[in-house]
């Protein structure tokens, strides 16, 4: 009984101020080995997952993590297209914190995230329009040679992508072209 749990006390109210990591629950009792095991087990660090398989063998789905900043770096689907997703950025302040994040899809098409982190909220979204066709393959980056970096100066009238420019470190809003 909890009353005979010392430290429990007898007051009617209670609440728990602490942080719980893992609960079990065993319909036998637990020998001393068992427990030991358990916590042991729980000072382990846990292996990251990277692939899902099916019994049939096929990958589900991959992942692959951006260590230094503890983030999915990119994200490849059960049809086999690999999703990118950039580094969120936060910006605003107290009263107005935006947080954004551009992710391309597997033809690399960009759509761009902008979410309220005081509500959770998402305040807009971006993605290219459709005006006109593309090719669902896009030809391989040489090896060996990193891709130019895109300045916005103005949006060119028959691309269907856009360009956006978050804010690198704080204050002003994106510029949507």
């Amino acid at each position: 009984a909890p009353a005979s749990w010392p430290g429990w006390g007898s007051a009617a109210a209670r609440s728990f101020a602490g942080t719980i990591d893992d609960v079990s629950v065993y319909h036998h009792p637990l020998g001393a080995p068992a427990v030991a095991a358990h916590h042991r087990e729980g000072t382990r660090t846990a292996d990251v997952l990277t692939r899902t398989t099916l019994p049939s063998g096929r990958t589900a789905s991959e992942v692959t993590y951006d260590t230094a900043r503890d983030r999915v770096q990119e994200y490849t689907d059960r049809n086999g297209g690999t999703w990118k997703i950039g580094t969120p950025a936060v910006f605003g302040d107290d009263n107005d914190l935006r947080r954004t994040v551009e992710v391309h899809d597997p033809v690399d098409s960009p759509y761009f995230y902008e979410y309220d982190g005081l509500t959770s909220r998402m305040l807009r979204y971006g993605e290219p329009m459709a005006l006109g066709a593309r090719d669902s393959r896009p030809s391989p980056s040489p090896t060996g040679s990193d891709p130019p970096g895109q300045i916005c100066t103005e949006p060119d009238p028959g691309d269907p992508a856009f360009c956006t420019n978050p804010p690198g470190d704080g204050g002003s809003e994106p510029d949507f072209i």
